[in-house]
């Protein structure tokens, strides 16, 4: 299921415009994004926890790290990235 989950995921941040997704062979997903550290603080209103990888280092600039949950955790995720990234 993970292995699904992670590929499901990473398949629609892709997708979303802004968003680069690294590949992972881990239980999280990499991505970078414009004001990673507003998105967090947004996503944590949401009662959503992602970890802002952003100041661990300099090649980390941007980025998040969303860990691979169940599908409906998942989906709750991915549509609040949508909103969050909508033009």
């Amino acid at each position: 299921m993970l292995v699904n989950e992670r590929a499901r995921l990473a398949a629609s941040l892709g997708a979303m415009p802004g968003v680069q997704c690294f590949s992972s062979d881990a239980n999280f997903v990499l991505i970078r994004i414009a004001d990673a550290a507003i998105v967090f603080k947004q996503l944590l209103s949401r009662r959503i926890l992602v970890k802002n990888t952003s100041h661990t280092h300099p090649l980390l600039a941007n980025t998040l790290r969303l860990t691979v949950g169940t599908p409906a955790e998942n989906d709750q995720l991915i549509a609040a990235l949508q909103d969050l990234l909508a033009p």
